[in-house]
């Protein structure tokens, strides 16, 4: 688990992001849920800029990359069907400003009859999720940039 901190601005910038997403999509939505900027600090990626209105339509972070996000200090990745299966799901717990980059696995691997939840989504237990480290030197390492 990797440490990251949130700047005061970058909370602020982060919740006025999360404000505009919410008004876009009228749901509701945590707008405070600053874990992509959080994930792109980890991912030292210049400049990052949270999106509007991409909902599912491009990564979160970087090309290929979708964050997931808990409170929960021991919770699950929680993956959709809706969710890419080209992608990589990264889990970041904790708030504001306080996260945690707990780990990754391809979305692909994800959805398989293992993980599967009652509900219809697939969970996936913290111990299941590969180290960041390994990210970096996986098939998958370009997916940061």
């Amino acid at each position: 688990m990797i440490e990251v901190r949130l700047s005061f601005d970058e909370q602020v910038a982060a919740a006025k992001t999360g404000f505009l997403r919410g008004t876009f999509m009228e749901e509701n939505v945590h707008f405070h849920d600053q874990s992509e900027l959080a994930a792109a600090k980890y991912f030292e990626i210049p400049n990052f800029k949270l999106t509007i209105n991409t909902f599912k339509t491009v990564a979160d972070v970087g090309s290929r990359i979708e964050i997931k996000h808990t409170t929960w200090k021991e919770g699950h990745l929680i993956i959709r069907e809706r969710d890419r299966d080209g992608d990589i799901a990264v889990l970041v717990t904790g708030k504001s400003p306080r996260y945690f980059i707990v780990g990754w696995l391809p979305i692909s691997i994800c959805k398989t009859d293992r993980f599967k939840h009652k509900d219809g989504s697939w969970w996936i237990s913290q111990i299941n999720l590969r180290p960041m480290p390994n990210l970096r030197e996986s098939i998958y390492g370009n997916v940061s940039v």
